[in-house]
């Protein structure tokens, strides 16, 4: 039977909703609504009006309720006055999913499923998709046009710790993310960032543009998708800069990038070869430099091109060469031999650039033979590093 708008069930009328025309819904030949209080009614037929079709069970709860195998696909609860749970049946062959509506004016209708695990809550005006056994979740408020609800923050983590309370969240602190908490294959999310952090791309558990990390900024937004189970892909982004995430790193308009400096000079013996250490740095923005544990390093964050830069300062001595060498891992891979200038401080200068993987880290190395000892200056030598591309 075809139930339409005009039509009785049960001496009952059958009319739209105002605010979408493939909702309807019942009311007495009085006039009064069956999401009013001690009304209630199963309507047993099919409804196929407009863009429509399924059952719907109408609910003005007085505790909590646990639905059916039998129950139809729609459900119209009214809390009345308490927030309730509402208990999905053990999974079966018979099963099918539930569109879940809050129809009240308040209160809050909590999911539960699998023998009382909250998989979210349900605000006045909110709707939820759900599966008895599975994670096909989906909540939104849908009173007329589609939005997104507004979860409770999120404290960084590096397992991000997403609620299933709303699709859109803060994320607040500033600990690196390299996953996010499995909600189940379908679900999206929308991320507002309220500081600065790393996102860690991964092949599979966090899909970033580019393929490299992501620096975040205070306002910029990230929507991910949970493709497989646990694993996520950002499938949209609005930086609050206005610029592009772009291959190489670049989150918020910025590369991967360390430069480093000395804050007292450091003595170089006659004829050796001598790894320069660096206890400061002028900026370092994805944690490439400790200055206190192997503070002569330079460590990738990530894979990739590299270039380093190594501008190194000699006091004054009118005797014998100077040199800058570069390692990777401990092994040499780049030098530059240079004239002694004769007169006043020796400024050398290289650069080279080096595939990394993530970990592998570069070393400046130099040498002098002026005969004895020499400094290296701490107001002009700089060792530095960015990231060219993956």
């Amino acid at each position: 039977m075809t139930v339409n708008p005009g039509s009785q069930v049960d001496g009952y009328n059958v009319e739209t909703k105002p605010e979408r025309d493939w909702w309807l819904y019942a009311k007495d030949p009085n006039g009064v609504t069956l999401s009013d209080k001690n009304k209630s009614l199963q309507i047993e037929t099919l409804l196929s009006f407009g863009a429509f079709a399924g059952l719907v069970k109408t609910v003005t709860a007085s505790g909590d309720i646990d639905l059916e195998d039998t129950d139809y696909m729609q459900v119209e609860i009214d809390p009345d006055g308490s927030d309730r749970d509402v208990n999905l049946p053990v999974k079966a062959d018979t099963n099918h999913w539930y569109l879940i509506r809050h129809v009240g004016s308040a209160n809050t209708l909590n999911i539960k499923r699998d023998g009382g695990v909250s998989i979210g809550t349900i605000g006045a005006g909110g709707i939820m998709q759900v599966e008895p056994s599975t994670a096909n979740d989906f909540s939104t408020t849908l009173p007329g046009q589609d939005r997104f609800l507004k979860g409770a923050d999120v404290a960084s983590a590096s397992a991000l710790p997403v609620l299933n309370d709303g699709n859109y969240c803060d994320v607040t602190g500033t600990t690196a993310i390299t996953s996010i908490n499995t909600l189940g294959v379908g679900t999206t999310r929308r991320l507002h960032f309220d500081g600065i952090l790393t996102l860690t791309h991964h092949a599979t558990d966090l899909i970033l543009p580019g393929g490299a990390n992501i620096t975040t900024a205070a306002g910029d937004e990230f929507t991910f998708f949970e493709y497989a189970t646990g694993d996520w892909r950002c499938i949209a982004y609005a930086l609050a800069s206005g610029e592009a995430v772009v291959g190489g790193g670049v989150g918020s308009g910025s590369l991967p990038t360390a430069q480093v400096k000395k804050t007292a000079n450091q003595s170089i013996a006659n004829s050796t070869v001598t790894t320069l250490t660096w206890d400061a740095e002028d900026w370092d923005t994805d944690s490439f430099h400790d200055n206190s544990t192997n503070n002569s390093r330079l460590t990738a964050p990530e894979d990739g091109k590299y270039l380093v830069i190594a501008n190194i300062i000699f006091t004054s001595n009118n005797t014998g060469i100077r040199q800058i060498l570069i390692n990777l891992n401990g092994a040499n891979v780049w030098g530059v031999i240079f004239p002694n200038n004769g007169a006043g401080e020796d400024q050398t200068f290289t650069f080279f650039p080096v595939e990394m993987s993530s970990g592998d880290y570069v070393e400046c190395q130099v040498y002098q033979a002026s005969g004895g000892n020499l400094d290296i200056g701490s107001t002009q030598s700089r060792f530095s590093i960015v990231k060219l591309a993956n």
